[in-house]
């Protein structure tokens, strides 16, 4: 009986500090995610700020200097969207420009090798 009352007494004794380390284990576990949130949410706002910077530097190019572009072989692509085109030179920088209805426009995109995306008006 007296190991028994001696084991119950040890019991109690010893509860207070499991239960502080199960605490402690807890509040741990409750920061490390709080830090992986406010992790991720730098994060997601880092990439939104490189998406939004990226396209804020697109010019504006005349059709006159669009043309001029395109025959010396500087475009890579364009998105075609009404009369409205948006593209890359093949430097990197992106552009857009108005277009007149000219039929001969894909024809020449093709022959410099452009890749043509075609897109409706939204």
């Amino acid at each position: 009986m007296l190991k028994y009352l001696d084991r119950l007494q040890t019991k109690e004794r010893d509860a207070p500090l499991l239960l502080d380390l199960r605490q402690k284990t807890a509040g741990s576990i409750s920061l490390l995610a709080q830090a992986v949130v406010i992790g991720l949410i730098l994060f997601a706002i880092f990439n939104l700020v490189q998406i939004s910077s990226s396209r804020g530097s697109q010019s504006t190019l005349s059709f006159s200097d669009f043309l001029n572009v395109v025959n010396s072989g500087r475009v890579s692509d364009v998105t075609i969207k009404g009369n409205n085109i948006s593209g890359h030179l093949r430097d990197g920088p992106a552009f857009t420009t108005y277009t007149p209805n000219d039929p001969n426009l894909v024809n020449l995109l093709a022959e410099k090798n452009v890749r043509i995306t075609v897109a409706p008006v939204d």
